[in-house]
């Protein structure tokens, strides 16, 4: 059954924000934009672009500020067949939230986000059907962080996110946020308008109310958010 309001999985939108200054990635990102950091010489976007069509994904928004030019630069020079693209661009980085708030007016009722430096792997319409099904209004995959790859944020009972913290003591959490997020516009109401507010913060609100649904994947998401999530997903991603 479908949820009143929500638009076919081959209309949904993704957004992806990537306007932040990527501090944690030192000198590789002080002229370069995360998002364009080379991965066995394809730019991270391409890979991300590439992964989103051949999911099914052809409407992407990305939130920008950071060096925007050059990601737009790189967004016209990415040829992909029925994808729609569009993007806001932010003077100073607002947050995740906030850069999404920023982006009101470009939000479809129903959207995915996708951090700016995550290669999900997972099935993104498996996840939206999931959602449709029990009328969520909010949904966030997690992975039990059985390889303590990364520092455990969540907590899971049930069907529901119980706890979420941004930095968190690993001993009292048992999940890790691998990056992809299911919602429905009304969640940004929660969003000051013009405000920096981070993801953390939303997430940690919307928690409260107890109003996030968990889609548990059975995959840790690549990512390059990190030094060493650069260089493990340069040694495992193989290029076309």
């Amino acid at each position: 059954m479908k949820s009143k309001g929500i638009c076919s999985f081959e209309e949904i939108q993704v957004v992806i924000p990537a306007g932040g200054y990527a501090t944690r990635m030192g000198k590789l990102t002080k002229a370069c934009a995360k998002i364009l950091l080379p991965v066995n010489g394809k730019p991270f976007i391409k890979h991300q672009m590439e992964w989103l069509k051949e999911q099914g994904i052809e409407n992407i928004h990305y939130c920008l500020g950071h060096l925007s030019h050059q990601v737009i630069e790189a967004i016209n020079n990415i040829k992909l067949e029925n994808m729609k693209v569009t993007y806001s661009i932010e003077s100073e980085p607002l947050g995740v939230a906030g850069a999404i708030k920023y982006a009101e007016d470009y939000l479809s009722d129903h959207f995915f986000v996708i951090q700016g430096d995550v290669l999900p792997q997972i099935s993104l319409k498996t996840l939206y059907e999931k959602y449709v099904d029990v009328e969520a209004s909010f949904m966030m995959s997690v992975k039990l962080n059985d390889l303590n790859i990364e520092q455990s944020n969540v907590n899971v009972q049930g069907d529901r996110i119980t706890d979420y913290a941004a930095k968190a003591d690993s001993s009292k959490y048992d999940y890790l946020d691998v990056g992809v997020m299911l919602l429905e516009k009304s969640i940004v109401d929660e969003v000051p308008k013009d405000s920096v507010y981070t993801d953390k913060a939303l997430i940690s609100t919307i928690v409260r109310k107890n109003k996030i649904h968990a889609y548990e994947v059975n995959r840790y998401s690549y990512e390059i958010g990190s030094i060493t999530g650069y260089e493990n997903m340069n040694m495992e991603v193989v290029n076309d």
